[in-house]
């Protein structure tokens, strides 16, 4: 059988600590994303938390959950716009 790769267990998963370990962000943003839909995840039968996550799906997220200083000045300047 083959090792898993770092963070991920044998099934090809990492839970909650793991991710935001391997993405370096609080346990807290990963539960939030994932409540929030933005970021797949599977529930361990029999349990209320146990998230699993694939790899796909959080790189997936964590692809598109960061943006530059300068896109997100160029966003708060367009949204001071429209509020004007």
């Amino acid at each position: 059988m083959s090792k898993a790769p770092k963070g991920l267990n044998k099934a090809g998963y990492f839970t909650v600590p793991q991710t935001s370990s391997e993405w370096g962000v609080s346990d807290s943003y990963v539960y939030a994303a994932i409540r929030d839909g933005l970021l797949k995840a599977r529930v361990k039968r029999g349990t209320i938390r146990g998230y699993l996550i694939t790899r796909d799906a959080a790189e997936e997220f964590f692809s598109n959950a960061f943006i530059s200083l300068e896109e997100a000045r160029n966003e708060r300047e367009m949204e001071e716009a429209r509020q004007s």
